[in-house]
């Protein structure tokens, strides 16, 4: 099994990656890198899936999202999350991959967000996680690539197939 994730910007990225370290040091749970799952439970050929990584690279240019809050469910890949506001952006990079990926999902599947914590942490604790790290988050964040995942089984069995940078608009 496969998915597809948007990355942010290095900066971003090494920050956020140093802010999932904290909260699975604090609060347990694995370690992950920061993503936005664009696509998941993709099947299929792997170097074909990186063909289809590559051509979805290169239809593609940087883009910003707007952080619209912090939130959490009892899920355990939505323990703890930045919720990403909907854009036109975002929707046209998922339409993209799920006509390149022959993807069968539909939209109202999708829900953007950037996990800070994986797990079943109880209610009080992601209060006050959210407080603490409310502060930390910025308002936006730019997406300035891709990355093909293995995802089969746990977080600490996942590798990178492979991790390409989108054109600079």
């Amino acid at each position: 099994m496969y998915a597809l994730w948007l990355m942010p910007a290095i900066k971003q990225r090494i920050k956020l990656a140093h802010l999932i370290q904290a909260l699975s040091d604090e609060h347990g749970g694995p370690l992950f890198d920061p993503h936005i799952t664009l696509l998941a439970d993709i099947e299929g050929d792997e170097n074909r899936l990186i063909d289809q990584t590559r051509r979805l690279a290169s239809q593609m240019t940087q883009f910003s999202v707007r952080v619209r809050s912090l939130d959490y469910l009892h899920e355990y890949y939505k323990s703890f999350f930045i919720r990403i506001e909907g854009s036109d952006l975002i929707d046209l990079a998922r339409s993209k991959a799920q006509v390149l990926f022959a993807h069968k999902k539909t939209s109202s599947d999708f829900m953007p967000h950037l996990s800070l914590i994986y797990g079943y942490q109880m209610d009080n604790i992601k209060e006050l996680i959210k407080e603490m790290v409310q502060s930390e988050i910025e308002t936006e964040l730019l997406v300035d690539g891709c990355q093909l995942m293995a995802a089969s089984g746990p977080p600490e069995n996942w590798r990178t197939v492979t991790s390409l940078q989108f054109a600079t608009s």
